[in-house]
């Protein structure tokens, strides 16, 4: 199954178009993240995970916790601890 399909069924999207947008994104920071010249199949799995995440945050915009109480609001614009742990299973060193 192409990782776009599988990316509506985790989402259930069916926006193509910003699904392949947030799809291309995850690549190059995967890409980049990893010191790899060009994108490699086998981050398929992370940037699938790296979509959903990204997509999820879109509607929330980046809210991590609220309290009504007395309104409070936490933000993060950063992939979770999984993801990076995910990444770095791939990632390789950079030789100055």
């Amino acid at each position: 199954m192409a990782m776009i399909d599988n990316i509506k069924l985790l989402t259930k999207s069916d926006d193509t178009d910003l699904l392949t947008l947030l799809i291309n994104q995850c690549k190059e920071y995967a890409r980049s993240y990893c010191n790899y010249r060009q994108y490699a199949e086998e981050l398929d799995c992370m940037v699938e995970l790296m979509v959903v995440e990204r997509f999820n945050k879109l509607s929330a915009e980046g809210i991590s916790s609220r309290n009504f109480s007395s309104i409070s609001e936490v933000y993060t614009d950063d992939y979770s601890l999984d993801i990076y742990r995910g990444l770095n299973k791939y990632r390789k060193l950079k030789v100055v």
